[in-house]
């Protein structure tokens, strides 16, 4: 398995357009930068894929406001910066990926994972003394874009 964040900057206009320079800088204005973060992942042949962990800034989002959350096809999660934090990466781990793929390899194969994961401090290294089953491996640094 690999997992990895993708993250969208939803409402921020581009940094290139053909606006005056007067009109792009109008007192009082201030750029939105509400991101949001999408954690996305899958198994190497690429049948079984992950369910997308979707963090916004807010724990319901005024977009999401007359659906329930656990009838959308991604988890919701939330922090006030909209970033994959550790801890978030730690239960998601262990309340979501751990029962779900031994889930799904209890109908084929015994349940052995080796777990592809970046370098960043949102991933937690105590991953890799938590399951037996999981190997967790940690690509080398500046690697993610090129691989």
């Amino acid at each position: 398995f690999n997992v990895d964040e993708t993250a969208s900057y939803w409402k921020k206009m581009p940094s290139r357009t053909f606006i005056a320079t007067k009109e792009k800088s109008v007192p009082g204005y201030k750029a939105s930068m509400d991101m949001l973060v999408l954690l996305l992942g899958a198994d190497a042949i690429g049948d079984f894929e992950l369910k997308p962990v979707f963090i916004h800034r807010f724990e319901n989002p005024r977009a999401l406001k007359n659906y329930a959350k656990l009838t959308l096809p991604v988890l919701c999660k939330w922090n006030n910066k909209a970033w994959m934090k550790a801890h978030l990466f730690t239960a998601w781990f262990t309340e979501y990926l751990k029962p779900t793929v031994q889930m799904h390899s209890k109908e084929r194969i015994p349940f052995q994972i080796l777990l592809l994961i970046d370098n960043v401090p949102g991933h937690p290294r105590a991953l890799m003394e938590m399951y037996k089953e999981i190997k967790v491996v940690f690509m080398p640094a500046n690697t993610t874009s090129i691989l």
